[in-house]
């Protein structure tokens, strides 16, 4: 509604209808937006049940790739990134994939919020190994969870796997 604004860019995902609020508000607009993103398939699970199953099903589905590529002679490359909202969700789909079997623990790394706090206060606790993070070195993990408050931040997460042989890093990714 400020008429003062010299410009505004969108890309091509805007859509038509923030166009049409633009030219409402005699918004001159000029150029070409950039074209969408194709074949990025966005799933709205309509409730948590939903969003569990979305996610044993992306892990199941990964696991069932690598099982495939080794079975092929072949190295195995899948990687599922989960995005959560807090630590305690990320305990809790931890604790749900591995009951239900989609997923062994040695499988999954964690980012969580406080580990360097726990790690320097509370050495028991093992916070490195609790996060398991040295497991995308070798491709072992087949989940990394974040803690979307923490999100990796100060970390150098190793996806590329190990130079000069051994695991030659991930290449079939699904982001939730």
């Amino acid at each position: 509604d400020n008429k003062n604004v010299r410009f505004v860019g969108f890309s091509g995902t805007a859509g038509e209808r923030f166009r049409e609020y633009l030219t409402k508000y005699g918004v001159k607009i000029v150029g070409v937006g950039s074209e969408g993103v194709k074949n990025v398939g966005l799933q709205l699970p309509e409730s948590p049940a939903g969003k569990f199953k979305a996610i044993g099903d992306a892990v199941r589905e990964a696991v069932a790739h690598d099982a495939a590529q080794v079975a092929a002679g072949r190295q195995a490359d899948a990687l599922v990134v989960l995005s959560l909202p807090d630590t305690r969700m990320v305990k809790e789909v931890r604790r749900y994939l591995i009951k239900t079997g989609a997923i062994k623990p040695d499988q999954i790394a964690m980012v969580f919020s406080d580990a360097e706090l726990l790690r320097l206060n509370r050495p028991e606790a093992n916070v490195a190994q609790q996060m398991n993070l040295e497991g995308l070195n070798n491709g072992r993990v087949k989940l990394l969870m974040l803690d979307t408050r923490v999100g990796g931040r100060g970390l150098d997460l190793n996806f590329k796997g190990q130079r000069g042989g051994g695991f030659g890093g991930y290449f079939k990714f699904k982001m939730l």
